[in-house]
């Protein structure tokens, strides 16, 4: 199986890519979809793909992101099912 980021077509590089493949999230509330509430990603963490979540508890707030320590096809083997959840504690003060 192959999972490789969209074309970034904001660049002047027609072969560059993000860094992430988005799985399943949720918006803002004020609909904003780059500010997500939360998301479930597969996320280029120095050269390796792996399962990345990120969770904002206030829209417009900063985000804390969390990645699996194992690459991506670890945690979601190819031809079988695999159910993600996730959980952020509440920033640190």
């Amino acid at each position: 199986m192959r999972l490789a980021p969209a074309l970034d077509t904001n660049t002047a590089d027609p072969a560059d890519r993000y860094n992430a493949v988005g799985l399943d999230g949720v918006l803002s509330g004020d609909s904003d979809g780059h500010a997500v509430r939360a998301l479930l990603e597969v996320i280029d963490v120095s050269g390796e793909l792996r399962v990345d979540t990120l969770g904002r508890r206030l829209d417009g707030g900063s985000s804390q992101t969390f990645a699996a320590n194992a690459d991506w096809r670890a945690v979601l083997p190819p031809n079988r099912w695999a159910f993600l959840a996730a959980t952020v504690p509440p920033p640190r003060n």
